[in-house]
């Protein structure tokens, strides 16, 4: 079937908006293949090296509207973030994607308003099932 502009522009209006996910992991084999993963599914992603750099770039107006996070960073951790979030009155629905499902810092994750705890590595389906449960609970 073809399509003309007229129709094109008309579906991508009525289309919902696209999702914007932040990914803060410090390993790239990680964050970058979720980061095609999620532009695969037309969705907008932002990765993030660090807790610091996502809270730099953070627009608490415009804040994502998903979280993947890993709790281990050689500063901040992915628990002090969802802390430092709260204080600022940011809900972010937040899916933990850690090596360590079973570790302290896990528990404080889910104790700080977490989501989901997923172990790496994690499927491409899990990911994407797991991000649109959490979005569709977000306040709003």
């Amino acid at each position: 079937m073809i399509v003309s502009g007229a129709q094109y522009a008309n579906q991508q209006m009525t289309k919902k908006p696209m999702l914007c996910i932040a990914v803060v992991d410090d390993d790239d084999s990680v964050s970058e293949p979720i980061q095609i993963l999620m532009e695969m599914n037309g969705w907008q992603a932002n990765t993030y090296t660090s807790c610091e750099a996502f809270l730099d770039d953070l627009q608490p107006d415009s804040p994502p509207d998903c979280l993947v996070l890993d709790l281990q960073f050689p500063r901040m951790n992915g628990v002090e973030l969802q802390r430092t979030l709260k204080r600022k009155g940011l809900q972010i629905p937040t899916i933990v994607l850690t090596a360590h499902p079973d570790g302290a810092l896990a528990a404080s994750a889910v104790s700080e308003g977490a989501l989901e705890i997923i172990t790496k590595p994690v499927s491409s389906d899990e990911l994407i099932k797991k991000i649109g449960i959490a979005v569709s609970t977000a306040p709003t």
